[in-house]
């Protein structure tokens, strides 16, 4: 890293972390989304325990997509306040994250470079309100999104080997989709190889060799390790959320419709990065020679946010939940091969200044009204994040109130599980089935297909688990795990958008009454 690249660097690195600030309203707040309080707890049990689980009465591994977090978490937490942990994670990786793709973007100039070229290529990432946003979550997606840019940075000046093998084999390890970078990058490498002169393809199969070697290793440890503890290659939490909103439902050919017309709204948002991203896909896949130092990795990249787009839009799942991070390593791909659209939009691929003004000067203009966007999204995320702060505080009390007022012994049941774990430290039941495996029984089927709504047996789940207390934000969940089925519910009067239930009476359903009740959570 030269002198002339530290300002920029430092620039981008400011600029990402404002903008999670901004959106926080001038402070880095709490994780604001309830399943960064999973992670949470269960870094907490970890620390005080040794057991990696989403509380002390939880089974190890149940509900927790990445065992490497929490376990990050819990080594700074025993120096520094948790959620301040996890705050201060999600700040560095924001900033951490532009600062990498910038020199990847570096790389992809031609002799001479220019470092401020470089930073205004790598504004897509670091002005992303998405990206943003996710630094605050309290999730891991973040530390993923920066996965990629250390893979892509490594990629480009290394290329395909041990070296670049590694990088990828730690996001195979962070988390189970993490192997789609990897799956990205050998993809690129055989149709490279397809075109390649006869006498290479013996070097390139042996890169590829090398590449593929530490991630397989990387990605069969978390899958053997689950398998061996929960009788399952991955944590149950993906396929626990597809069956509680039923997105699996329908054919795979009218979800990945549904799944184009997302994305399509999603680049119409922004359709000046969305233009830079088609030039940047131009320029790697129609052999540019001003990109051709990164050409490779650009393709990749391309590669990595359409397969995302497939691969989620078969499963279902809504670009925008939570902030889209779901779709959030796809987006920081995607922000990249803007960037590389805009180098090559300006460099031109004779630098002459004819090009220039046909294709460079439009690509500026594309920065700049793209940056104009994305700050009228970033405040859209602000305001969710107001919105969700606000939800916490009101379920706080409502959980704080079914606390003071029910017996030690007395269980609870709820639907977003991450705070009351953090703040009861008692069993709770997790009617969304995340950190409780079995309770998926009134949402999914034995063959995988959901339940309908109108048809899951709430009231059976909870006099199975003898739960005398239910708090649960309403009308919201009501589509979802509709409170009907014979149980007799008494609503606590206290003013709140949280509703608070005693369980006078819940017999279960008569469909449900022969299946085999859930296993009573450990006391």
């Amino acid at each position: 890293m030269s002198r002339r690249t530290i300002l920029p660097r430092l620039l981008l690195g400011a600029i990402a972390a404002g903008v999670a600030f901004w959106i926080g309203r001038g402070a880095v707040p709490d994780p604001t989304l309830d399943d960064a309080w999973i992670y949470l707890s269960a870094a907490r049990t970890l620390r005080d325990t040794g057991r990696l689980a989403a509380s002390p009465h939880h089974e190890l591994l149940v509900g927790i997509t990445c065992p490497i977090y929490p376990t990050l978490l819990a080594g700074l937490g025993s120096a520094i306040d948790l959620p301040r942990a996890a705050a201060a994670i999600g700040l560095l990786a924001a900033m951490l994250v532009p600062w990498f793709a910038f020199s990847f973007l570096l790389q992809a100039q031609p002799e001479p470079r220019s470092a401020w070229l470089a930073m205004a290529a790598t504004l897509p990432v670091g002005l992303s309100g998405v990206l943003a946003a996710n630094a605050i979550t309290g999730m891991e997606s973040i530390l993923y999104a920066l996965g990629v840019a250390v893979v892509a940075s490594v990629h480009a000046r290394r290329g395909l080997g041990w070296r670049s093998g590694l990088a990828a084999a730690a996001l195979a390890a962070l988390r189970t989709d993490g192997a789609m970078v990897a799956a990205a990058i050998s993809g690129e490498a055989l149709f490279s190889l397809l075109g390649s002169d006869r006498k290479e393809r013996p070097h390139q199969l042996r890169r590829l060799g090398e590449f593929l070697v530490p991630v397989s290793i990387a990605a069969a440890g978390p899958a053997g390790g689950f398998l061996l503890v929960t009788g399952r290659p991955v944590a149950n939490t993906p396929a626990a959320r597809i069956a509680l909103y039923g997105w699996g439902e329908g054919s795979p050919l009218a979800r990945l419709r549904t799944g184009a017309a997302a994305a399509t709204d999603f680049a119409l948002a922004n359709p000046w990065w969305a233009a830079l991203w088609i030039l940047g896909a131009a320029a790697c896949w129609g052999g540019s020679r001003r990109v051709a130092p990164a050409a490779a990795t650009g393709r990749w990249l391309t590669l990595l946010s359409l397969a995302y787009a497939v691969v989620l839009g078969l499963a279902g799942v809504p670009l925008a939940y939570h902030f889209s991070r779901y779709f959030l390593p796809a987006i920081t791909a995607g922000s990249i091969v803007a960037g590389l659209g805009f180098t090559w939009g300006w460099l031109g691929e004779h630098g002459a200044w004819q090009r220039r003004a046909v294709v460079g000067i439009p690509a500026l203009v594309a920065l700049v009204l793209g940056a104009v966007a994305d700050a009228r999204q970033t405040r859209e995320h602000r305001l969710a994040t107001d919105l969700l702060e606000e939800s916490r505080s009101f379920y706080d009390v409502a959980l704080r109130e079914v606390a003071d007022l029910s017996g030690g012994d007395d269980r609870i049941a709820v639907i977003d599980v991450g705070w009351p774990l953090w703040i009861l430290r008692r069993p709770v039941l997790d009617l969304g089935g995340l950190v409780d495996a079995r309770a998926t029984e009134i949402s999914m089927r034995p063959d995988g297909r959901w339940v309908p709504f109108e048809n899951r047996d709430v009231a059976g789940l909870l006099a199975r688990n003898h739960v005398r207390w239910l708090v649960i934000l309403e009308p919201l969940w009501n589509r979802y795990l509709p409170l009907h089925g014979g149980s007799r519910l008494r609503l606590l009067p206290f003013g709140n958008p949280y509703s608070a239930y005693e369980v006078v009476s819940a017999e279960p359903a008569s469909k449900a009454a022969s299946s085999p009740a859930i296993p009573e959570l450990r006391e």
